[in-house]
C-alpha cells in the first residue's frame, strides 16, 4: 500500500531529542557544515506550489569542497511534494509559465552561525 502524503506528516520533538540528535551529529562531523538556513520565500515558494502538501529535503553533494573538510559539500535541495508522493521536480520554465521551483543556496553554518 503506497503512503498518502498530507499536510500533517512529520511532528514535533522536544528539545533534549532535537539537541541529542545535533549533537550526535556534530561529534561525529566536527569540522564540517551542520545545517543550513533558509529563508521564508523560498520555503512559502516551494510549499505553496500548485498540488504541494509538503516539501521534501535531500541531502546532497554540491559542486564545492567544504574548507574545513576538503570533502564535497553536503547540500540541501528542497522540492514540492505532491499527495502521491510525486517530487515536484523544476520543469522548463519561461515568463508564462514558472513551473515547480526546487530551491538549495542556502547559508552555512559554519561560518554562519
Amino acid at each position: 500500500m503506497a503512503h498518502k502524503f498530507s499536510k500533517k506528516d512529520g511532528g514535533k520533538i522536544d528539545k533534549s531529542q532535537a539537541e541529542t540528535w545535533v549533537k550526535k551529529y556534530r561529534d561525529k562531523h566536527k569540522d564540517a557544515v551542520r545545517a543550513y538556513f533558509f529563508g521564508t520565500d523560498l520555503i512559502d515558494t516551494i510549499i505553496h506550489q500548485e498540488g504541494a502538501v509538503g516539501m521534501r529535503i535531500y541531502l546532497a553533494y554540491g559542486d564545492e569542497k567544504d574548507p574545513a573538510t576538503k570533502e564535497d559539500r553536503l547540500q540541501m535541495v528542497l522540492v514540492g511534494v505532491k499527495e502521491d508522493g510525486t517530487v515536484m521536480w523544476p520543469t522548463e520554465v519561461g515568463k508564462d509559465n514558472p513551473g515547480p521551483t526546487a530551491g538549495d543556496q542556502g547559508v552555512p553554518c559554519p561560518p554562519y552561525c
